[in-house]
């Protein structure tokens, strides 16, 4: 079972974006990542043109693989195609960084639907992690410098987030609004961020988007897989 699940086809799974650092090529450490492709054949490629604003490629972080790293100012991957409506499912692994004092977003979308998982800074849930669509949502885990495997479903009638294998209360709380493009590692705008300091200071490692609900023993087997293959702990 673990040879199957770290050899998980995230394609067969439904995925229509898939983000993942290992099959990153052609780049050496301290890189500046310019294109992360998509590897589930939706071509739905996250790509930065300004040299100031790449984030980069770091060897050897987590289980000996490695990770896109943004700087916490500007660094941020996008692509105006993603697409989908709710309901929609995503496993992301990624680590805030402990020393990060502003928000810290890991994906928003591009454009304006608002559908975002983020910690905040000042009054907006600046203690947690938190999912929102369309302006509604709810936090599902205290903000700290570790790794994680988040799993979380948008829906409007029963939206939920597994941290590490654990879920979080499911909740109906959350806004109707699907992805429309999306923005890595920075709040959503076309073409810059609408709001300052929330750019994220952190390294992520995988990003997969499943435009459909995610059942429990699907949702276990993709954070199974993501652990096994960046060496985490996952219930």
């Amino acid at each position: 079972m673990r040879a199957r699940q770290r050899h998980l086809n995230q394609k067969a799974a439904g995925a229509t974006l898939v983000l993942d650092s290992r099959r990153i090529t052609g780049l050496s450490d301290g890189n500046d990542v310019g294109q992360w492709d998509d590897f589930s054949g939706s071509g739905w490629n996250v790509t930065q043109s300004d040299s100031t604003k790449k984030p980069s490629y770091k060897t050897g972080i987590q289980g000996g693989q490695p990770v896109v790293r943004g700087d916490g100012v500007r660094d941020r991957l996008i692509s105006s195609s993603v697409s989908t409506t709710q309901t929609f499912s995503t496993i992301i692994v990624f680590q805030r960084s402990a020393s990060e004092t502003n928000g810290a977003v890991i994906f928003d979308s591009y454009n304006n639907t608002a559908c975002v998982v983020y910690t905040g800074t000042g009054g907006d849930s600046s203690t947690n992690f938190s999912m929102v669509a369309g302006g509604t949502g709810f936090a599902f885990t205290p903000k700290d410098g570790n790794w994680k495997i988040v799993a979380a479903q948008f829906s409007a009638a029963t939206s939920y987030a597994a941290t590490n294998g654990v879920k979080s209360t499911a909740s109906s709380s959350i806004g109707t609004n699907g992805l429309n493009g999306i923005s890595i590692f920075d709040v959503r705008g076309n073409p810059n961020p609408l709001v300052t300091d929330y750019s994220m200071l952190g390294d992520i490692a995988q990003v997969i988007l499943i435009a459909s609900s995610l059942p429990d023993p699907l949702r276990k087997r993709l954070e199974h897989s993501s652990a096994l293959s960046f060496k985490l702990a996952c219930s």
